[in-house]
């Protein structure tokens, strides 16, 4: 401590000023096959949800017919 119980300001820092630290990358982390892939999946999730909204919205409309019953003898 200096006298009288005062100190010295701390100097001010830029950021960056030092050159280290993380570094931006112009590259995608992540290859572009694999971000097409997620893609992929996102959008056959996007049209399942779609499909089972249908199905809600109209119970009724389905591809199958029932139960097949048997003639009458």
């Amino acid at each position: 401590m200096t006298e009288h119980g005062h100190t010295p300001p701390l100097t001010r820092r830029v950021p960056g000023a030092s050159g280290s630290g993380p570094r931006t990358s112009a590259r995608s982390v992540l290859p572009e096959a694999l971000l097409a892939r997620m893609r992929a999946a996102m959008e056959a999730a996007r049209g399942a949800k779609a499909d089972e909204a249908e199905e809600i919205d109209d119970p009724g409309a389905t591809d199958d017919p029932g139960p097949a019953t048997a003639p009458s003898p």
